[in-house]
């Protein structure tokens, strides 16, 4: 991996978590069921997404909490990979899942057809991510895959105030067939991801990077190397470690060559 590590003239970033501090926090909260209020939403949210370790699943647990919303139990949680999350609570089986908005980042809470409410999020860039970005871009390409709206992924971008090709809507499938074209190309690719989402991708590039809190997911396993914390810039120190330490080997290989060669000469 580090071998690779020192080689690779792609990357390719999953956007929440890593380019962005992956705590989007929860902006709004619509209520569209003359049926719920805001504070029922939440707690049938909360109990649902207790199961998930999505940023977004933990920016409504945090806001249930901040709310001091009624605890209830969810069962027969269901969660699908790039899909959503659903499970029973008080005998009615809730869905949570990808909310189609052209601007927003967004979830929607459905009771079989019924959407009952839409929650409305945001994210920030980390502090050092745009000269992150520029130096890494130039010794290599860089790219974005997100399952982001285009627009939401385009206005991240934006604040890094740098060219990056984007790939959004990406489902765990599609980041992967994007690792694959670009190894067809000949690129050598390192990924970076932080979710479960971006397990299969970070699995086939040469080089998985994945940033890891307290949770042990299938990111983590999938990866080659994982980040201890969220700081941006240990993408950029874990390349330069990669290359000074093949730096030093191929010195040290020819420094042994040629103190061979020197003794042999000695010797003869």
């Amino acid at each position: 991996s580090i071998e690779l590590l020192a080689r690779i003239n792609a990357i390719v970033f999953d956007k929440t978590g890593t380019i962005t501090l992956g705590r989007p926090m929860l902006t709004e909260l619509k209520v569209l069921s003359p049926a719920y209020d805001k504070h029922k939403v939440l707690s049938i949210a909360e109990a649902i997404e207790r199961s998930s370790l999505h940023p977004f699943a933990k920016s409504i647990i945090e806001q249930a909490r901040k709310e001091n919303v009624e605890r209830v139990q969810a069962e027969h949680i269901e969660e699908k990979i790039g899909s959503g999350i659903s499970g029973v609570v008080q005998g009615a089986r809730f869905t949570l899942g990808k909310f189609h908005h052209d601007e927003h980042m967004g979830i929607e809470m459905k009771r079989e057809d019924e959407t009952i409410a839409v929650f409305l999020f945001e994210d920030t860039i980390k502090d050092d991510a745009r000269e992150i970005i520029r130096k890494l871009k130039s010794d290599m390409e860089v790219y974005i895959y997100t399952g982001d709206k285009k627009a939401s992924a385009e206005k991240i971008v934006a604040q890094l105030h740098h060219e990056i090709t984007v790939k959004a809507e990406c489902s765990p499938e599609d980041k992967k067939n994007g690792i694959h074209e670009l190894k067809q190309k000949g690129k050598t690719i390192a990924m970076i991801g932080d979710g479960i989402n971006d397990a299969p991708a970070l699995a086939l590039a040469d080089v998985g990077m994945v940033f890891s809190n307290e949770e042990q997911t299938a990111a983590s396993e999938a990866a080659d190397v994982i980040f201890l914390g969220g700081d941006f810039s240990l993408v950029l120190d874990s390349v330069s470690i990669a290359k000074r330490t093949i730096r030093i080997a191929l010195q040290s290989i020819l420094v042994g060559i040629g103190l061979s060669v020197a003794g042999m000469i000695v010797a003869a």
